[in-house]
């Protein structure tokens, strides 16, 4: 083989090379890239927003009034507080405030009674979310790059007791809180054990408000 086929021969090799490194950074950027990555967490969000433009569209709001389900658990008696936590976690999902079914919780059974009903059916409904974060977004959140982001997830997968249980007293009965948190490596039980001890403060701040508004007011 001659000089000039060698050069050519080199030449073609870099040319491919090159083509095999472009290929590969457009499989790894750009809007492709992105979709990718992120196509689970993406699907979360077209769920969420369907799921609340479809509560809205139905007026579910209007059903799920703090009377109504007042009306609701009243009428069922021992049926009261399963029907209360299936409806709860229903509201959520299609971003109903949670403050909502605390209210009508405490005026329909009492403070402590309604205080210990919405605990339970907030635990249920955030383990929903969790999961529902977790089975559709993966650990979408764990695998973002961008560095302040990076920073975030690892404390919070470092410390999940302490973390989890700050961030539920701080963003209380926060549906995006419960997705999120399931596109982490956080394991589910210590996300339950965060979140029940996180709930506390505002559920009791709530319940005794509401107690004295139905007894002040009612």
């Amino acid at each position: 083989m001659g000089d000039g086929d060698a050069a050519l021969a080199d030449g073609g090799s870099q040319k491919t090379a090159a083509e095999s490194g472009a290929h590969r950074g457009d499989e790894g950027g750009g809007v492709g890239g992105f979709l990718r990555r992120f196509w689970r967490p993406l699907m979360l969000l077209v769920f969420i927003a369907t799921a609340a433009i479809l509560g809205r569209y139905f007026r579910v709001g209007d059903y799920l009034s703090q009377e109504r389900i007042e009306q609701l658990v009243s009428e069922l008696g021992w049926w009261g507080p399963l029907a209360f936590i299936g409806v709860f976690t229903v509201g959520q999902l299609i971003s109903i405030p949670g403050i909502v079914f605390v209210a009508a919780a405490v005026t329909a059974w009492g403070k402590w009674p309604g205080i210990g009903a919405s605990y339970v059916a907030t635990m249920v409904s955030s383990s929903a979310g969790f999961l529902l974060g977790r089975l559709v977004g993966g650990n979408a959140v764990s695998e973002i790059r961008a560095k302040w982001v990076r920073k975030g997830v690892e404390k919070v997968e470092k410390r999940p007791f302490r973390s989890v249980a700050v961030l539920v007293a701080i963003f209380w009965m926060a549906p995006p809180l419960n997705y999120t948190l399931g596109m982490t490596r956080v394991p589910l039980w210590k996300f339950l054990v965060g979140t029940a001890i996180g709930l506390v403060p505002g559920l009791l701040a709530t319940g005794f408000f509401f107690d004295w508004i139905a007894k002040t007011f009612l």
